[in-house]
This record gives C-alpha cells, structure tokens and sequence, in this order.
C-alpha cells in the first residue's frame, strides 16, 4: 500500500513538473481599444508543435478553445465575459501539450485588456466656412454631454490639438496646423476621448469640414483717384466758347480709366432761357499718379458747340 502511495506522488510529481517546463505563453492584442463591431487579433504566442489555445475571460471565468491567432468582435468578447459596453474585458490564454495520454496544460499568460465601446460619432461644425488669415472662425465638435474636451486634427498636416468642443481659431492657426500658406483649404475632423478602466477610449472621427482661407491683402488692389470736372460754355454768335473747368480729387478704385458719360453725346446739358450758357458735366476715374503723357496744367481748351 506505501508502495502504490508513493507511486502516485512521485506521478503527480513528474506531471508537475513536466507542466511547469512548459514555457508561458504570451498573449497580445491588436489593437487594445475598440468599438463592439469591430474585430481585435488575440495572439498567443506558444512554441511551434501547438496549434490550439485556450482563452480565458476573468470577470465571467469562460474558456474557448481557438487559434492560437484568433480574431473576435467586441461584441463576442463581450458575450464571453456577460458585459455590455463600455466595458473593460480582461483576457489570458495557454495551451496544452499530449504527454502520454494526458493533456498537459502550459503556465497561463500575463493578463491583458481589451476596451470595448460603443461611443456615437461625434459632428463638426464651422462658423463661417470662408475666412482671411486674421479672422476667427468657430469649431464646435457635438459630443455626449459629459464629454468636455475634444481632438482636432488637419488631413494634410496630422496635428493633433486638445482643447474645449467649442473652439475658436484664427485663419493663421488653421493655416500652421495644416502646414500651408493662404489661399488654402483646410480640411478638418474632430473625435474625443472616454476614460474605460485604465485607458483612453477613443471615439471615431467625425466626417471632415472645409475651410476656405484667403490672403488678407490682394497684391493686385491699387489706389486711383475720381475726378469729377464740371465745363461751363458761354457761347458766342459764332457758335464758340471758352471752357472753364474745376475739378477735384476723391480717392476711389481701381488701377484703370473709366469714363461715366450720361446725356446725349456724353454730356449732360442744362440750358437756362435766361442766357446762352450751357453746362457739361463730365466724370472720370484717373490712376493716382497721372500717366507721362497727360497734360499737367490744362485749364481751358476749345470746345465747338451744338
């Protein structure tokens, strides 16, 4: 009887053993943070031989037997581990080796977390969606109520800026987040952030705004002058007359001449029964600076009447 005893512990022994020279696996997960429809890639790293793995959720104690590389939705994880999102789900694995006719089970593998949400989208809005470099324009990123910050990032230039859901930016900012010059289009998304155990979950980015940034001076834009002349006709038997002009000088727009005629001929005409003079009014949009060619100080000039 003592002989048969001490056989079946130097067995148990030898077993023990033999399960502790199994090397640990080790057990990772890709990526760590999702959404219940999306998938996450468990791999429990064994030695070569093994083709099957044991997976095992802590909270629920539930054990599946998968690939060794198994991939499983949020929400069969959760399933596994009788919660319901935003949950934390804590998963180890090991394996099993044939010795004789038994299975040995393998050390189990550290633990790891998966976190598991099902966060809304949230929605962007800019005010208003055309700007210069100077102006502001208003980001507001619509989140659940008791979201207070949120993340805001360029397409072009990948930058990532924390700060309150409604946000107020300059163009110039806009323009150095996305690394460009004006004019440019800056196009722009934003997301926020729910703490689930231990780590950050992220919520999926909103569809993308446009923002139209323009230069705040136009190299183009030149001052001119409007003269505006007034011609008073005194006409004589012979049908002529001196011209007496005044003018003045009013800043105005832009680079080039143009001429504002109205009347007949291009002139306004007032006859008075009381006399023979006539008035013109002429209107004329001149350069600042006079061209080469124009007369510097012509006052009276000859003008055959009608």
């Amino acid at each position: 009887m003592a002989t048969r005893l001490l056989f079946v512990f130097f067995m148990y022994v030898f077993n023990g053993i033999q399960t502790e020279a199994l090397p640990q696996p080790k057990l990772t997960v890709n990526p760590a943070v999702i959404r219940e429809t999306d998938s996450v890639t468990l791999n429990c790293l064994t030695p070569s031989s093994v083709s099957q793995c044991y997976y095992q959720t802590l909270s629920a104690g539930t054990v599946r037997i998968f690939s060794c590389t198994q991939t499983l939705t949020g929400s069969e994880l959760l399933m596994m581990d009788h919660q319901s999102s935003p949950a934390e789900v804590k998963v180890k694995c090991f394996y099993t080796v044939q010795i004789g006719d038994r299975n040995v089970p393998s050390p189990h593998s550290d633990t790891v977390s998966i976190s598991i949400h099902n966060l809304p989208q949230p929605d962007l809005t800019v005010n208003p969606a055309v700007i210069t470099e100077t102006d502001s324009v208003t980001l507001n990123c619509l989140t659940p109520s008791s979201v207070s910050q949120c993340g805001y990032f360029t397409l072009s230039g990948r930058t990532v800026r924390t700060s309150s859901c409604l946000q107020t930016l300059t163009g110039s900012e806009l323009l150095k987040m996305d690394h460009q010059r004006s004019p440019a289009e800056v196009k722009v998304k934003c997301f926020y952030s729910v703490q689930i155990g231990d780590r950050n979950a992220r919520s999926p980015d909103s569809d993308k705004v446009s923002i139209t940034i323009h230069s705040d001076t136009n190299p183009n834009k030149e001052s001119v002058s409007t003269l505006t002349t007034s011609v008073s006709i005194k006409t004589s038997p012979a049908d002529q007359g001196i011209v007496e002009t005044e003018s003045r000088r009013t800043q105005r727009t832009p680079s080039f001449i143009t001429t504002t005629v109205s009347g007949s001929e291009g002139m306004k005409r007032t006859e008075s029964r009381k006399s023979n003079r006539s008035s013109y009014h002429f209107y004329h949009t001149i350069p600042e600076r006079p061209t080469a060619t124009a007369s510097k100080d012509m006052i009276y000039s000859m003008l055959q009447a009608h």
